[in-house]
């Protein structure tokens, strides 16, 4: 980074612009044009990345010359679902299918799994054995509660409160509220 600020600043201002595969590709291209068993240098670098270009201009031609063409190709996902859906991988996917449901019956059965033979947590069980626990302290919980001894006191309480409430309302309007609101004096009543 210190000896090629340029690099840098190209490689940091084209970022957005660029696609990775291609640039595996082509460092795996470059990987192959150079020489094995020799110290890396710059020029060995420059050399392979000078012959890239010319080599596949050269393989394009007598791909031509000799009638040859370069079908596309499909896209990855496309090759692995058709390379899933075909005969010959039926028998890996019923492996796995039946390794999957062993598993699923096992832990039905027996609570373990086949595979690993982990005894899996019975999750009602626990929750069952701590029921008695949580009724003696939600019985002690409610021994310390004060309930109401007048329940109709209580009930004219809520009575009065709500007719407070809606004496207040009927005589709230909204022009009377923006004034207590904003602090200004009420609005003379109309005539």
């Amino acid at each position: 980074m210190d000896q090629r600020p340029d690099l840098v600043q190209l490689s940091a201002s084209i970022c957005k612009y660029v696609y990775d595969a291609f640039i595996e590709h082509l460092n795996s291209v470059f990987k192959h044009l150079l020489p094995t068993n020799t110290a890396l240098t710059p020029e060995l670098v420059k050399r392979a990345s000078a012959v890239v270009k010319p080599r596949w201009a050269i393989r394009d031609r007598m791909g031509s010359l000799l009638g040859t063409r370069r079908t596309s190709r499909k896209p990855e996902i496309l090759q692995d679902r058709e390379r899933i859906r075909s005969p010959s991988f039926k028998p890996t996917l019923d492996k796995t299918a039946d390794f999957i449901i062993a598993n699923f019956k096992a832990i039905i059965n027996d609570g373990r799994s086949s595979s690993t033979g982990d005894v899996f947590e019975d999750k009602a069980a626990v929750g069952f054995s701590w029921l008695p626990s949580f009724v003696e302290q939600y019985r002690m919980r409610l021994q310390t509660n004060k309930w109401p001894r007048d329940v109709a006191a209580k009930q004219a309480e809520a009575a009065a409160s709500r007719t407070e409430v809606e004496t207040i309302k009927a005589e709230l309007t909204l022009k009377k509220a923006m004034h207590e609101a904003f602090g200004l004096s009420p609005p003379a009543p109309s005539a």
